[in-house]
């Protein structure tokens, strides 16, 4: 059956024309799909897509129906990307019709003139395009099983049993784990992480935890993160642990005492705070984002000496000092934000991409200005890619990569 809008002229008692949309359905083939009706210029027929021998072709027949002919017989088909894409349109004032075709592992575009249409006997309904030579119908297990479309589903007056949703987290991924580890004359090294994701049925809660870890007790790092977007507003908190380390080692042979001397000095930074973010759509494409955090940066140094005997090379003492250096420092930070975003994604990743942020930050920190400078100097070694000098207490428009 096709269903078709064909527009009348009526006139008005203001002696005024108007147009009047009638809806009809119209007999076409008894099986296979009807798509994509075009009226001709003249309002007497209809072309559409039909498919009644398996293959997809243009057909036409009179507006208030009759016999149907064939006006294409392309053995790769008239179809667009997919089996229903609309693959067939018309030039109202002309009747030209446009279409694509499948072939060479593509689609091509053909146009076809009113006045160059020739019409064949359209095929009966058999759609035996699918059938291999010698078969008259299609027959088997699988043809049963591809027949059946009520296998598998419930009986249409069965009522089905409802449940609560279930709002627990479940896991969704882990992380592939990663190890290392190193032997040398200094010692041996081993560190590892890994990272796990869980969330509802739905998506709408998400929950990533991860950790790794590397040398000493104080090298061990981990994030939590919670992301909650059952409302309007969406909203993510985040608490972290980053540890960064940085060291050198001296050799110092005293042949006076018979000793030489090994001294290691690791240098760590580490950053302990918390993060909280939100965010209102205002529209299809802008969002409002406001962000706060705050983190606590602490210094230390510790250092190993280990000192061995020159001729035997055996180790006489050993001992291990650790020094925190100064009083913490204390950074907060706000963002207000005004993005345009008109990326979408695809199947696995995203199709396109374009964002347009404009922001407003503000960075503050707390601590005396010689200890300020101090830290200065640590957060650039660290990856600040923008620092200006804090006057007094103040640092501003701070920017910490990594941390």
């Amino acid at each position: 059956m096709l269903r078709v809008l064909v527009e009348l002229e009526g006139v008005t008692t203001a002696r005024e024309v108007m147009r009047v949309v009638e809806e009809r359905l119209i007999s076409g083939f008894l099986g296979g799909k009807h798509l994509s009706p075009q009226i001709s210029a003249d309002g007497k027929t209809v072309t559409f897509l039909a498919d009644p021998d398996g293959i997809s072709n243009l057909y036409r027949m009179p507006i208030d129906g009759g016999p149907v002919t064939r006006v294409s017989s392309f053995l790769t088909g008239v179809a667009g990307i997919t089996a229903s894409s609309p693959a067939l349109s018309i030039a109202p004032a002309t009747g030209r019709l446009a279409f694509s075709v499948f072939e060479d592992d593509g689609e091509s575009i053909y146009v076809l003139d009113e006045a160059d249409i020739q019409q064949t006997v359209a095929p009966q309904a058999t759609r035996r395009a699918a059938l291999l030579p010698g078969r008259e119908t299609a027959s088997g297990d699988v043809q049963a099983l591809i027949s059946d479309s009520k296998r598998g589903l419930p009986v249409a007056s069965a009522t089905p049993v409802t449940e609560k949703y279930a709002r627990k987290l479940k896991l969704d991924m882990i992380s592939q784990p990663t190890f290392s580890a190193g032997v040398s004359s200094f010692g041996t090294y081993i560190s590892g992480g890994m990272s796990a994701s869980f969330s509802d049925v739905l998506g709408d809660r998400q929950l990533g935890i991860g950790v790794y870890a590397a040398g000493a007790i104080q090298d061990i790092g981990g994030q939590l993160v919670y992301v909650n977007k059952q409302h309007r507003w969406n909203w993510a908190v985040s608490a972290s642990i980053s540890p960064y380390r940085t060291g050198f080692a001296t050799l110092i042979e005293d042949p006076a005492a018979g000793q030489t001397v090994l001294t290691e000095v690791i240098e760590r930074q580490t950053s302990r705070g918390g993060l909280f973010s939100t965010s209102y759509p205002l529209n299809t494409t802008t969002r409002l984002e406001l962000t706060g955090g705050a983190r606590q940066l602490s210094f230390s140094t510790e250092t190993r000496t280990s000192v061995y005997d020159t001729s035997s090379r055996l180790l006489v003492d050993q001992h291990r000092l650790l020094v925190h250096d100064g009083n913490p420092l204390y950074l907060g930070e706000a963002l207000v934000a005004i993005v345009h975003d008109t990326s979408f994604s695809g199947a696995t990743s995203p199709a396109a991409s374009k964002e347009n942020r404009l922001f407003l930050t503000c960075s503050r920190s707390s601590g005396s200005n010689a200890r300020e400078r101090n830290s200065s100097r640590r957060l650039n070694c660290s990856g600040c890619s923008s620092m200006r000098k804090p006057p007094s207490n103040r640092v501003s428009n701070a920017r910490l990569s990594g941390i």
